[in-house]
């Protein structure tokens, strides 16, 4: 009675017919499964969030962020302190649901919010720095708006953007002025997509030796599914623009820390004699012969100092998706403000930063590479961005 049953058909149609029928029950099943399915109080890997999950955060977030008496005293802080802030310029926000004020940042003075659906809200240290564990959900940095000029250029050394590496579709460094915006202060990690998602696609990853903790980045994900992921939780991928005013911290010299390759000792993770000891063959190692930064692949966020907007990680470590289509001759034809080159417009996507993998050229803060939305590699990941609500 326990034997698998098999079916011969006459008719070949039949036989499709049935193998497409076998699907659909199952996959109706699979929907209703109290475990994983789409239903139940559940995080599976095929439906991330059950019904039942979001139903209650939807319930419950309205008080958690802005309603509630702790959320309504930590927006009123935040509101006062940003609308008097010179670097925001007069800027009035108003309560941003599914987001709680954590205060500005010691050194970089920006004002920093948790993103509540990813995880637990960070909190800081006795210096005021964050304490991050694998639990804690997306930290958002609010950009201010503002100018300042894209891209690079290498004919003109006392021209703006200056940059012997320059590459053709870096120019025509062009004025772009672009919104207030909330940009993640770290790449997003293996632990926030694994809690939203029910799955964990990373290449390295724990119990690994090279990846042992969820606060590593995550990597191995498409422009496709990073764009679905975001809709489900409210966020976005930066636009190139966004993207380059964050990385750049009001710089304009080549990498954020300055316009010599040396500046960068210290403060990113790139190919290097670390990755060499450990086994790594990546051309790119050769590049800089002495340069040790202490990891052999991507390395825990926050890991490596902040820029002046206390973005971490912003060169090297993962290269990182943006919203933008590739279109190599954007810049020439760039609206001035809040541009974003469309995605259905190209068949790439635009991916910025360098990462482990790659020398330092390759993570200067002008740089513009690309990949098929659905391309996917283990030095890929994304750092997540947000509009303001009115």
């Amino acid at each position: 009675m326990n034997e698998r049953r098999s079916f011969e058909f006459a008719d070949p149609e039949d036989g499709w017919w049935h193998v497409q029928l076998s699907k659909l029950v199952a996959g109706l099943e699979a929907l209703r499964d109290p475990e994983s399915g789409l239903m139940g109080d559940t995080l599976s890997e095929s439906f991330g969030w059950g019904v039942g999950k979001r139903y209650e955060f939807a319930r419950t977030i309205g008080e958690r962020s802005v309603s509630g008496a702790h959320a309504q005293r930590l927006w009123a802080e935040a509101i006062e302190s940003i609308a008097a802030s010179p670097k925001y310029e007069g800027l009035v926000l108003s309560p941003q649901m599914g987001l709680l004020p954590l205060g500005p940042d010691p050194d970089s003075g920006l004002w920093e919010f948790a993103h509540l659906m990813t995880g637990a809200p960070a909190e800081r240290g006795a210096d005021g720095k964050l304490v991050l564990t694998e639990e804690t959900g997306i930290v958002l940095v609010l950009i201010p708006g503002g100018s300042f000029w894209m891209g690079a250029q290498s004919a003109d050394p006392n021209g703006r953007n200056f940059d012997p590496a320059a590459l053709p579709d870096e120019s025509p460094v062009h004025e772009v002025e672009v919104s207030a915006y909330f940009l993640s202060k770290f790449e997003m990690t293996q632990g926030q997509w694994r809690r939203v998602a029910g799955v964990n696609p990373s290449y390295f990853q724990p119990p690994g030796g090279l990846a042992p903790t969820l606060l590593h980045p995550v990597e191995q994900v498409s422009w496709s599914q990073c764009m679905e992921m975001m809709e489900r939780v409210g966020l976005s991928l930066p636009s190139e623009a966004q993207w380059e005013r964050g990385a750049r911290g009001g710089s304009d010299t080549p990498w954020w820390t300055g316009a010599e390759r040396e500046s960068l000792r210290g403060n990113v993770n790139l190919a290097d004699q670390t990755a060499k000891e450990a086994g790594a063959t990546w051309p790119a190692i050769n590049d800089w012969p002495d340069l040790e930064d202490g990891s052999v692949v991507h390395s825990e966020v926050g890991r490596y100092p902040p820029n002046a907007f206390g973005l971490h990680e912003v060169a090297g470590n993962l290269w990182e998706w943006c919203l933008d289509g590739f279109d190599s001759g954007f810049y020439g034809h760039s609206p001035k403000e809040d541009p974003v080159s469309d995605p259905e417009g190209s068949a790439d996507r635009t991916l910025r930063g360098g990462s482990c993998v790659f020398a330092a050229s390759l993570a200067r803060s002008a740089i513009r590479h690309y990949g098929s939305p659905d391309y996917i590699v283990s030095d890929l990941g994304l750092r997540p961005a947000r509009g303001i609500t009115p």
